[in-house]
């Protein structure tokens, strides 16, 4: 990375790899009001212990919660592309899902596989 008038400059991560910014490109992130932390790693730290929450979901939540904290001042950015057919979470938690078979009239609950989202 080389540093520009204003932040870091753009990259273009490799097939497969997320890299995230505090702020887009050109901006500079801001430091919070003086607490421990600043917007984005309060953010960060806060959601990333939710169980369940897809790495592109997470980092969405994250970057809406510090456009709010900051009064549209800093706005995180996520560049590259995870594979598509594969979910990654930081923290798994416990999946079940609630199953209606038509064909049966019948109504279980199933472990999921640890990569599968479900819908509410």
């Amino acid at each position: 990375m080389k540093l520009v008038d204003k932040g870091f400059s753009n990259i273009e991560p490799g097939a497969g790899f997320v890299v995230v910014y505090t702020a887009k490109h050109g901006e500079t992130a801001m430091d919070g009001d003086g607490s421990a932390n600043s917007p984005f790693a309060t953010a960060l730290a806060r959601e990333i212990r939710q169980p369940r929450v897809e790495i592109r979901k997470l980092f969405d939540i994250i970057r809406d919660d510090v456009w709010a904290a900051t009064k549209h001042g800093q706005q995180p950015f996520t560049y590259g592309s995870p594979p598509g057919r594969e979910d990654f979470y930081f923290v798994a938690g416990k999946c079940r899902a609630s199953v209606h078979t038509i064909e049966l009239n019948q109504s279980s609950t199933v472990d999921c596989p640890f990569n599968t989202a479900l819908l509410p």
